[in-house]
């Protein structure tokens, strides 16, 4: 009994201090919080006050340049840089040199060409495009050395700063790349593209489609086609309709060809193997298809596959010759069931975007 009488004053003793012990904690980890938060939230009101006197100074300055620039640490720097590259991006370029001088008096050149050669991916981006916007050639050996870094979003960052910097020169190098870098994003690589200009990538474009060791890499330039002078990728176009026999090709260049000599071609893909490419076919009738074209697209709207029937409808639809009447009456008198349907479908559409 004495043995179990000294075992229970044990453990209510061991109990009673961990308890004290527990209260404790969660009584310094409370202070903690609160003192995190509290530090969160000055840190906060820090930003938001340098921010409010950064903007000031920068949109003042695309009057004058300011005589008083504010000091930026190690850690301001960035939020600082955020900025001025959201203003300059949105800027034309008449607006932009004094942002510019602005820059070069902070010597935020001389911090992006540090962070450019830094592991931090985040202020390696933000070097990318401070010295893209600045239009630094001192760095281009380095922009370009980026052009082929594993991270995609760098490898980008770094091809649209060389093409703020020099086009010409940028696009020389991003084209051979383009069918290579599967991880590439298609809407930046567009993007990228069309900053440069139909006048710059237009004939370097069609000289690389020409290049393309494969029809992988060839697919992968073709989905940019409508982004070069079509005039100067029609005898190409025309050509690659003519002679490929990879299905994925001639449906890019289906989505892009535009000049009537092609049409005699486009009618006859009307009728391939492949329904992708009949569908793509259809759809370039509705662009560039004539009356003569309406007994085709008749046929094509009774296709077994949904998407070309739906194409073909709608191409039968913008023809000249077809009134909403005989849109009517084709769908009434329509052979097969699933055309007439997919025409009273699209009669349906219009009636709705009317």
């Amino acid at each position: 009994m004495l043995g179990f009488g000294i075992d229970s004053r044990f453990i209510i003793w061991l109990a009673w201090w961990m308890g004290a012990i527990s209260f404790l904690l969660i009584f310094i980890s409370g202070l903690l919080i609160l003192f995190l938060r509290t530090f969160y939230d000055q840190h906060q009101k820090n930003i938001k006050n340098q921010s409010s006197e950064w903007e000031s100074i920068l949109l003042n300055s695309f009057e004058f340049v300011p005589t008083e620039l504010p000091v930026l640490t190690k850690r301001t720097t960035v939020s600082f840089l955020v900025l001025w590259n959201y203003l300059l991006e949105s800027l034309q370029d008449e607006a932009k040199e004094n942002l510019i001088i602005i820059a070069y008096l902070l010597k935020l050149d001389q911090w992006a060409a540090t962070a450019l050669r830094q592991r931090n991916v985040r202020q390696k981006l933000l070097a990318i495009q401070t010295l893209g916007l600045l239009g630094e050639k001192s760095i281009w050996d380095e922009l370009e050395t980026l052009t082929s870094d594993k991270n995609s979003t760098v490898s980008l960052a770094a091809i649209r700063s060389l093409i703020k910097i020099d086009k010409k020169k940028a696009i020389s190098i991003f084209l051979p790349l383009i069918g290579k870098r599967k991880d590439w994003s298609f809407s930046m690589g567009g993007k990228i593209l069309k900053e440069a200009g139909p006048e710059v990538i237009s004939e370097p474009f069609v000289k690389q489609l020409r290049n393309s060791s494969n029809d992988d890499e060839l697919v992968r330039l073709l989905r940019y086609l409508d982004l070069a002078y079509m005039q100067t990728t029609a005898p190409l176009i025309r050509e690659l309709l003519q002679t490929s026999e990879d299905f994925k090709t001639i449906k890019f260049c289906l989505k892009a060809v535009t000049d009537p000599q092609d049409l005699e071609l486009v009618r006859k893909l009307l009728k391939h193997e492949h329904w992708e490419v009949r569908t793509q076919a259809a759809s370039a009738l509705g662009r560039m298809g004539t009356d003569d074209d309406e007994k085709r697209l008749i046929h094509a709207a009774g296709d077994q596959e949904w998407w070309v029937r739906y194409r073909a409808a709608q191409a039968l639809a913008n023809l000249p010759s077809i009134s909403e009447e005989k849109l009517e009456e084709i769908a009434k008198t329509h052979q097969n069931f699933f055309g007439s349907d997919m025409i009273y479908k699209v009669i349906g559409e219009r009636k709705v975007a009317l």
